[in-house]
């Protein structure tokens, strides 16, 4: 459920906020609306260079209010999950060569908690990310990466080794 304001008001409504967030409040699953799942549900979201082109698409619409939903159809009802995938979304994956059997939104979420820590964000901050209520959940979105855990054995070793380098000399 996304909507926008300059700052948030209201438990069922979602806003960005000036600084460039986007707070959730609420979710929205196939036509229901409710609180989230649990407290940490309720999050700010770092949009980065989104931020600007959700503006964009916002300012383009018919329904700007701040209790619109940004992505709505023509009546300013939110949009099928099920026919934006089926429709928009598998076809663009397929087109761009990134479509594997099981591909969803679940795609994203999980590629971007990786991607998180492959940048060097703590499981802590991925987990704030995600909303999850436990680390565990994380994990279980976070794609494993061999290269990226054999570069980290290689910078421990390089530490200790220097370390009982330069302890020798001393």
């Amino acid at each position: 459920m996304v909507n926008l304001a300059d700052e948030p008001r209201d438990i069922g409504e979602d806003f960005l906020l000036p600084h460039g967030c986007l707070f959730v409040a609420a979710r929205y699953y196939r036509g229901d609306v409710d609180e989230t799942k649990s407290a940490r549900s309720r999050r700010l979201i770092p949009l980065g260079l989104m931020a600007e082109r959700l503006q964009r698409h916002r300012d383009g619409s018919s329904f700007r209010r701040p209790e619109d939903y940004v992505f709505c159809d023509e009546r300013g009802q939110p949009l099928d999950d099920c026919s934006l995938q089926r429709y928009y979304l598998r076809p663009a994956a397929k087109a761009i060569g990134v479509y594997h059997e099981g591909f969803g939104w679940h795609s994203f979420r999980r590629q971007n908690l990786t991607l998180l820590q492959q940048e060097g964000a703590t499981v802590m901050e991925a987990q704030a990310q995600a909303g999850h209520s436990r680390p565990q959940m994380t994990g279980e979105y976070t794609m494993d990466d061999l290269s990226r855990r054999e570069r980290s054995v290689l910078r421990v070793q390089q530490r200790i080794f220097k370390a009982d380098v330069q302890q020798a000399i001393q």
